[in-house]
């Protein structure tokens, strides 16, 4: 009993010495965010892909790859269909996107939707690098398949005002992803689609604003899309997949596209 007693004096001396409940609730989020602990080798990621791993694909499945700002979505809800499959992990960079790839490409899906690219920015990747790997990821999911069918999601610019408040502070350690950045690398994504004519753009406007940022309706922190803007996502990929929604309000569909 005295030395459980002593020692757990002693873990609460060090934690104070290293700066109290603010250095303990720094440990906690270094276990519980990603992007600060090494990618596919954090528990979190492992878990995470073990789920995706224990649950099937088919080829008639509509599959969000990416990395958080898809990870949030319920899509089967969002797009209100079953077919419609998260497979998105959080903290991933475009390079480890393309790690989980192949697996995912083995049970043929029909579509793909592919949103990744800030997490590149905000490590301090260069535009350069994160366009060769963007172009390899969509390169070889089209030649995997002549069936499939890419859909690419901008980059969003994060709302710098919100991304300080909530973002750095927690984190002072990310870099501001620029704009300008965001727009050269989007510049490319765009020009994607005229490899193959099964790669499609899928703009969203509306989430941003007048700086071509995440407008503050639509993202709590600056960096990920609320419940507000993972439907804006939902409603332009439901119209850029039947076109024949587009006269209607797809959101408000209870019925799965025939296109999904």
């Amino acid at each position: 009993m005295i030395v459980n007693l002593l020692g757990m004096g002693m873990l609460v001396y060090v934690i104070a010495g290293k700066g109290g409940f603010t250095y303990l609730e720094s440990k906690v989020q270094e276990v519980m965010d990603p992007r600060l602990t090494g990618g596919h080798e954090t528990g979190y990621a492992k878990t995470k892909l073990s789920v995706y791993d224990s649950l099937p694909v088919s080829d008639s499945d509509t599959v969000f790859l990416g990395d958080s700002l898809l990870g949030f979505g319920e899509w089967s809800e969002l797009m209100g269909t079953s077919t419609a499959k998260n497979r998105a992990v959080f903290g991933d960079t475009i390079g480890l996107v393309a790690e989980r790839t192949t697996a995912i490409l083995k049970n043929h899906p029909r579509h793909i939707v592919l949103l990744c690219g800030i997490n590149d920015l905000q490590q301090g990747i260069t535009v350069e690098r994160a366009e060769r790997e963007y172009e390899a990821v969509v390169t070889g999911i089209v030649d995997s398949s002549s069936k499939i069918n890419v859909w690419l999601l901008p980059v969003m610019g994060v709302n710098q005002e919100l991304y300080r408040t909530w973002i750095q502070r927690e984190h002072p350690e990310a870099v501001m992803p620029q704009q300008l950045d965001v727009d050269r690398l989007n510049q490319f994504i765009f020009g994607l689609a005229k490899i193959d004519p099964r790669i499609h753009v899928v703009k969203v406007p509306a989430i941003l604003n007048e700086q071509r940022q995440i407008n503050a309706r639509f993202t709590v922190d600056g960096l990920h899309l609320n419940g507000r803007g993972l439907v804006e996502i939902a409603k332009a990929l439901k119209t850029a997949m039947n076109p024949a929604l587009a006269s209607g309000d797809p959101a408000s569909s209870p019925h799965p596209s025939p296109a999904l």
